[in-house]
This record gives structure tokens, sequence and C-alpha cells, in this order.
């Protein structure tokens, strides 16, 4: 994760950064090169440089706007950084913040993207509230390359028009990778999409490679749908069926669900693990204001 960088030794060892930071001493900074602008890396280097006196330069940094919310909340706390949302973060740290702050954490897209996403595929003039258009702009346009009406305000999308097989002139290739590409969360929601309407000819998947246990599961349901190396490809649009699916992951969980309430009847989504309650708060009731009926097992 790079933090073991401040210290010039390791200091992280079984996720306990925050004791290990404290043993180590004073952190001292310097620049850091990632080799990937992962988000969760870029998050703990800048907390971390934040308590350096030094200056620290994240190199190769991702450009989230989570990371910019980041940067906006350690600025209220006196931190001097500046950067987000560029490749090159710079941070001149504070050992403790110096003040109490007020910060509001902007809304989960990822989230806010699946309800778009399961609008577009089976709502009926739907709106989604607290939703920042500015953070699901690619997603929004893709819908709209699809045959999707939207309507955008400051802090919500509408979907007028929903998106089917014959509402769109070509087909679309998508790559998934770090922002600002398509996020890879996006990858299993997108492979609904394309099952349901055919609108895209072919997914490529570069960050995870091995995140294609959803197919499987939409293959159950009836979608013609493969996977080729790191691709996912689709041979055509598929009228999905009820079945009984298996969540492996959280946005796989999600690309289930969502690919349940398309198909005509009633589908059961295991998810023993509880992974889509742990990344959406109470879908089913947000969910059931766009008339869907879900109902959780325990």
């Amino acid at each position: 994760m790079g933090i073991d960088f401040f210290a010039g030794k390791e200091i992280s060892s079984c996720g306990r950064i925050d004791e290990s930071l404290s043993a180590a001493g004073r952190i001292k900074g310097g620049q850091v090169l990632l080799k990937y602008p992962s988000v969760g890396a870029t998050e703990n280097l800048m907390i971390a440089a934040s308590r350096c006196e030094e200056k620290t330069v994240i190199i190769n940094a991702a450009r989230e706007p989570e990371i910019c919310d980041l940067q906006s909340f350690l600025q209220k706390c006196g931190v001097n950084i500046s950067g987000a949302g560029s490749p090159i973060i710079t941070i001149q740290g504070t050992v403790k913040p110096n003040k109490k702050i007020l910060h509001r954490v902007i809304p989960d897209r990822i989230e806010a993207c699946t309800y778009i996403t399961c609008a577009s595929l089976c709502g009926n003039d739907v709106y989604i509230k607290n939703c920042d258009p500015r953070y699901v702009s690619l997603l929004l346009k893709l819908l709209r390359r699809c045959g999707a009406t939207l309507e955008c305000s400051a802090d919500a999308v509408r979907v007028r028009k929903n998106i089917t097989a014959d509402s769109f002139k070509k087909q679309q290739f998508i790559k998934t990778g770090p922002h600002p590409m398509t996020a890879t969360d996006m990858q299993p929601l997108l492979t609904v999409l394309t099952a349901c309407t055919g609108c895209f000819c072919a997914i490529e998947e570069t960050v995870f490679s091995n995140r294609f246990k959803h197919v499987d599961e939409l293959c159950r349901m009836g979608a013609k749908l493969f996977v080729s190396g790191n691709f996912i490809l689709c041979s055509g649009a598929a009228k999905l069926k009820p079945s009984i699916v298996y969540a492996s992951d959280l946005r796989c969980g999600a690309a289930l669900l969502v690919a349940s309430l398309c198909a005509d009847g009633v589908s059961v989504v295991s998810d023993p693990c509880d992974y889509i309650m742990r990344g959406y708060n109470t879908p089913e009731k947000k969910l059931a204001g766009a008339e869907a009926y879900i109902v959780k097992l325990t």
C-alpha cells in the first residue's frame, strides 16, 4: 500500500496500520510512486502523509471523486494538500488536526449507478435522488447512447425512457479501468444491461482478472454470454427467466438483483454472506419506491 515507505521499514502487519504507525514513531515524507492508481492505496497514503511534517508527493495517484472528497476533508482539518483529481497529489502534513470540522461525504456513486441502470432496464419514469450527475456522467453517456432518456438536476437523475433491444443504433464496446474510465465495479451491472438488450458487443475487464462469476449465474437465467480471456462477449439480447442464483461477491449480488427484477417471475438471489447488504443500505425499500417487490429472507 505504500505505508511502509513512511517509516523506511515494514510497519503494516495483519492490517493494523494505525497502531503500526504509532509504534514506528515519527513518520517521514517523500515521494511515492504507485505502480497502479489504486483508490485504497491513494487514500491511505493521503491520510498517513497528513501526519508528516515534511512534504509528500504521490505520483500516479487515483483520480476518483472519492479522492477529491478526501482532499476536501483533510483541507478542512488543516492539512495543506492539493492535486486530487490529477495523477500527482502533494501533501504538506501537520501532526494533528487543528480544529473540529463538519464534513458531508459524497453520495455513493456506484450505488447510484446501480439504481440508474436498474431503472434504465425495467423502470418507468424513475427519479433517483441524492445523486450528483457529475460523478456518474460516464454511465449517463453510455445509457443515452443505448437509447435511454435521462434528465439531470443538481442532485438527481430521472430516467424517463428505458432501454430495449431496439432502442440503439449500434453496439458499444466497454473497457474497464481506473478513473475516468469505466469503473470495474460497474462491469457486472453493464453485463446485465448487455444481456437484456445486446447493447454492448464486448466488455473488457482490465482491473480484476477473475471478475466473471456473475456471467455463469446470468446464463442460468438465459443470458447469451460467454467469457473469452478477459472479455465478456454477447451473442444477442435475451429475455431473462426467473431462477435461483448465487451472489459470490458484492457487485455480483447487485447485478443479479437487477437481473432478477428484469426477469418475468420470482427469482431467488442466494446471498449467505450478506454481500449485497454490505454495500447497499436497504435496497429492498429503495426499489420498492419504483414498485419493485423484494423480500429479504433471513
